[in-house]
């Protein structure tokens, strides 16, 4: 994987053409290639070439994540498949006998996701862990973000206004006196990208929205599950489903990355507990 740390906008388009990512057609495989940030100057590009490095910038690492969760996903049910269990509920103190046919490592790499996501429950383990059309991660970073262009990029690397009551962030403009919450910074954009999955996956805020991934894989139906990410409730879902269609951002749900990864489990160290975009705390 190719990782690439910008300094200006010329640098990443200059970037994007180099790596056949500037003009990738629409059936064409995607090469991994990881943008570490986002230039402080993209609202200098004209709005086409803007929202089109926006994309075009955001796809690769986008589906890299995806390819993690995925890979969660189907080690998950290979193992749960191996259990074949009536019961619900995962426990893992020392007097459970596991099956024979269960390792050690399988039993730590679900009691990994379990931990990660939040439950113990079968059913709902299931409904987490599982990805999303890649149009609705484009269409909510283009809204929160606005295509790249807010300072909480420039600053943090966040492309989805996530929140966060922990040391590292950035205070949003106009917060309120007694507020306490910033806007989450992260190293990379990748890392922006893994902690919006993780807050989807698993916070009670969008239960609805994982039944509604449960029964349709359509970006345009699923962001009716995104009623408590913005204060601006039913106007913020029209926005994503309107970024989603006058873009014609679907037409990429179907891209798949030109190599395969190994995914490894690894530490989440995301504090996220936020339900409010960046579209409320201020660009």
């Amino acid at each position: 994987v190719s990782a690439i740390r910008v300094d200006s906008t010329a640098d990443l388009l200059e970037n994007l053409r180099s790596t056949n990512l500037l003009d990738i057609g629409d059936n064409a495989a995607v090469p991994p290639v990881l943008f570490v940030n986002l230039p402080d100057d993209m609202n200098n590009l004209d709005v086409a070439t803007k929202k089109k490095a926006f994309i075009n910038t955001l796809l690769p690492i986008s589906l890299i994540a995806l390819n993690e969760v995925a890979q969660e996903k189907k080690f998950l049910q290979a193992i749960l498949d191996k259990l074949g269990s009536a019961e619900d509920t995962l426990f893992f103190d020392d007097e459970i006998i596991w099956p024979q046919n269960v390792s050690d490592e399988e039993i730590d790499l679900l009691q990994h996701l379990a931990r990660k996501y939040r439950t113990n429950s079968i059913e709902k383990l299931l409904l987490r862990v599982d990805v999303l059309p890649v149009s609705l991660i484009l269409a909510q970073g283009a809204l929160e973000s606005s295509w790249g262009g807010s300072r909480f990029v420039a600053e943090g690397n966040n492309l989805f206004g996530i929140w966060t009551w922990s040391d590292k962030g950035m205070i949003p403009a106009n917060r309120d006196k007694y507020a306490r919450h910033k806007v989450a910074s992260y190293d990379t954009l990748l890392d922006s990208v893994r902690a919006y999955l993780l807050m989807i996956n698993r916070l009670p805020a969008y239960t609805s929205l994982r039944q509604l991934r449960s029964r349709t894989e359509n970006s345009v139906d699923i962001a009716e599950g995104l009623l408590f990410y913005s204060e601006r409730r039913d106007s913020y879902i029209e926005d994503v489903r309107q970024i989603i269609v006058t873009n014609e951002l679907q037409r990429f749900d179907a891209m798949e990355l030109t190599e395969y990864f190994q995914w490894q489990p690894r530490e989440e160290s995301v504090n996220l507990v936020s339900l409010a975009g960046s579209s409320d705390a201020k660009i």
